[in-house]
């Protein structure tokens, strides 16, 4: 047997939904404000996956201009039936205290690798959609119900109504199937049928320390329901010190030597204030059915264990260090955009061959139009450095290397120009929606420059040098101050009033605030192993 680390998708990789189709695995992950939407990755041994796909890569399938930090694509769910893939995402552009709005849309394909349909518009009022294909042939939309009342419980239940493909619409009444648990927060929906019965696995108890996975089960898919009478059936909320927490929002699925395995999301907090910087990632139990015909974790408990295990002899290789180099025909499917596609108006890999031309746009905190390229932390500890070709002619045109977590927390290195240093390099701090420079601009001369993020843990450190030189120099907080990684977390994004859901990014980008579109050149985006 081959022995699997948890997480298997490291970094922001929340929300998985897994399938089984011949000899291959798919997994489907919720990418937020990030551009293109959905990320589907590939596996045929369960330990190593690839990304093949992104469904939603054309602006009229998926308009995210505007949409709010921790916003966008929600929770998708893939399926297989009929000779197609399915796949059900919500798209949320208002989310606060009460107010929530969000629509569930549908997009099918013939091969996983597209091309994706248009999208097809079914509802709102509700996300975590999921499709469920019955028995008989038809098929039903489940997707949580949400109420704005002020005065009510905003999580009342799971909704479920009949699907049309013919007609592309839901068709009939919408009904009530679940109320949930006194776990509360009932969303996520999952719907299997297994020896007869109708099984309904939902994400309960919130999306953080309270988080968990119930199952429920009827004779009839439109209930009544009755409750596992050991829920949650996986969960860390009782046990705050174990490596895996926030363990939740899960998908099932039978491998092909007949086992079962629930797919879920957690988060792994650092042990420097318990910071979950690298944001909620997929992870993999082994699972089987008790006698009672009741999902149990095959390890035992209710802990998401931090290992599962396949049969074979296979190497993981499931985490990233080397290089994102710019001489493919395509950017690196890992790459993706802020809101926007990663279109002639904001980068070329053919303007100068072997190197990433970004043109600028709208300023790095801009949630509609601005040039950014992420690549998703994946380390606790790293070295990240880049080489840039840009000759800025105004403060206004800035283009370097961020350790981005939204457009309200993120470090900033970059090179830009300043009326007494002339071309400089400077260092930014966005930190609960306020900005501050933490250092004073330093003059870089002419030519290529290289910019340098070491990440520790609970530390950063910024670096730059001319190209080619030996010596990299240091750029030190004027304030002494210790740059913390903390800003980055889904927790600090949460107590800044934002939605706490996306794990931090290393990015590329460029900006140009006077609309000539200014452009800067990347050699290559290198993610090393810090050294000690």
């Amino acid at each position: 047997m081959a022995i699997v680390q948890n997480p298997i998708l490291p970094g922001f990789h929340p929300d998985p939904s897994v399938i089984w189709v011949g000899d291959d695995y798919y997994i489907a992950t919720s990418t937020f404000e990030w551009f293109p939407g959905v990320e589907i990755s590939h596996s045929r041994d369960l330990v190593n996956w690839e990304v093949v796909s992104h469904p939603l890569e054309r602006e009229s399938q998926l308009d995210l201009r505007g949409v709010l930090n921790g916003g966008g694509v929600w929770a998708p769910c893939l399926t297989y039936a009929d000779g197609m893939y399915w796949l059900i995402y919500s798209i949320t552009r208002t989310f606060d205290e009460c107010t929530q709005d969000t629509e569930n849309d549908l997009v099918t394909a013939r091969d996983i690798r597209g091309p994706w349909s248009e999208r097809i518009f079914l509802n709102c009022g509700g996300f975590d959609p999921s499709l469920f294909h019955a028995p008989d042939g038809t098929k039903w939309l489940l997707n949580m119900r949400w109420d704005s009342r002020i005065d009510r419980d905003h999580f009342p239940g799971i909704l479920m109504q009949q699907y049309s493909p013919e007609e592309q619409r839901l068709i009939g009444e919408s009904e009530l199937i679940f109320r949930g648990t006194e776990l509360g927060f009932t969303e996520a929906p999952h719907m299997y049928h297994i020896d007869g019965w109708y099984y309904l696995m939902t994400a309960e108890g919130g999306t953080s320390q309270g988080h968990a996975i119930t199952m429920a089960r009827s004779r009839s898919m439109h209930g009544p329901f009755e409750v596992d009478p050991e829920n949650p059936m996986l969960t860390a909320r009782d046990a705050p010190d174990w490596p895996l927490q926030y363990a939740g929002h899960g998908d099932l699925v039978q491998a092909a030597d007949g086992a079962w395995v629930l797919f879920h999301l957690a988060s792994r907090k650092n042990d420097f204030g318990g910071w979950s910087v690298l944001g909620r990632e997929s992870c993999m139990q082994n699972v089987y059915w008790n006698d009672e015909g009741w999902l149990r974790l095959s390890a035992g408990g209710h802990l998401p264990r931090q290992t599962a295990s396949v049969p074979g002899e296979i190497a993981q290789r499931n985490c990233f260090f080397g290089e994102v180099c710019f001489d493919a025909d395509a950017l690196d499917p890992r790459l993706m955009s802020l809101r926007i596609p990663a279109d002639e108006k904001v980068c070329s890999l053919t303007a100068r061959p072997g190197w990433l031309r970004m043109y600028g746009q709208h300023s790095i905190l801009c949630q509609h139009r601005q040039s950014m390229l992420g690549f998703r932390m994946m380390h606790g500890r790293f070295s990240v450095r880049t080489t840039l070709d840009f000759h800025p002619e105004l403060f206004q045109q800035m283009a370097g290397l961020s350790l981005f977590y939204n457009t309200a927390n993120f470090y900033y290195l970059y090179l830009s120009v300043d009326e007494w240093a002339g071309r400089c390099v400077q260092l930014m701090k966005r930190d609960s929606k306020k900005t501050t420079l933490l250092c004073a601009p330093e003059a870089v001369g002419e030519g290529p420059v290289e910019l340098r993020f070491d990440v520790d843990y609970e530390s950063v450190r910024a670096y730059w040098r001319t190209c080619g030189a030996q010596k990299w120099t240091e750029l030190l907080p004027s304030d002494g101050e210790e740059m913390s990684t903390r800003i980055l977390s889904d927790e600090y994004a949460n107590l800044c009033g934002e939605q706490g859901f996306t794990g931090a990014f290393i990015a590329l980008c460029c900006q140009d605030q006077t609309g000539r579109r200014k452009h800067c050149d990347f050699e290559a985006l290198r993610i090393l192993p810090l050294e000690e």
